[in-house]
């Protein structure tokens, strides 16, 4: 059984990442998903190919949450 091909067709995105966060692997889906072949992430580190994280939310106080109030 040739586990590469197996893992190319999987029909989730997968990405083998190394300890030092470069990618070693990408499958189909995750070339569809990141809209970037294979050849511009494999072999380099994913702060370079991803997009970054938009911040994340102010949270709600609780007393606004829980009762409505403005904050």
């Amino acid at each position: 059984m040739d586990l590469s091909a197996v893992f190319d067709e999987l029909p989730v995105a997968c990405a083998l990442i190394s300890p030092d966060l470069v990618f070693m692997s990408v499958n189909r889906a995750y070339e569809r998903l990141a809209r970037r072949p294979r050849d511009e992430l494999v072999g380099r580190n994913i702060f370079q190919r991803c997009p970054a994280m938009p911040p994340a939310p102010t949270p709600v106080p609780a007393h606004a949450r829980n009762h409505g109030a403005a904050w």
